[in-house]
């Protein structure tokens, strides 16, 4: 059973999302032959082909069990619509996980994280 997480992506600016899985002796957990993946999509049932985000690591070191990924601002930035036109969130039922697949000939697919997203805008909008 997956971990539930749920958080918060600031939209407009570079957001980084570390993971480490650990074993039951809270030894690093060896990922090597694995490939994780972020989605993040509007509405759980959304194909993964209009997901807003789906990506592998930004940064990994899978034999220790520890990567990050990374949500462009340029990414995030249209998730929030913005007045006059705009009401704000793109959605608010999005979700999102952190899968892994295995490199098995048959390939297991492994949900390690997963969870609701919270959209806020950003505060600052120009810097000079």
């Amino acid at each position: 059973m997956a971990a539930q997480y749920d958080i918060v992506i600031r939209c407009d600016r570079d957001y980084y999302y570390p993971v480490k899985v650990q074993t039951s002796l809270s030894n690093p957990a060896n990922f090597t032959s694995y490939l994780p993946v972020l989605t993040i999509k509007k509405s759980v049932n959304d194909p993964d082909a209009s997901a807003l985000f789906k990506s592998f690591p930004w940064y990994s070191n899978l034999p220790f069990g520890s990567f990050t990924f990374k949500v462009p601002r340029a990414t995030s930035n249209g998730w929030w619509l913005f007045s006059p036109s705009g009401s704000g969130a793109v959605s608010t039922t999005i979700v999102y996980d952190v899968s892994v697949q295995d490199a098995s000939a048959i390939p297991n697919w492994v949900t390690l994280i997963e969870g609701g997203v919270s959209l806020l805008p950003p505060v600052t909008r120009t810097i000079p």
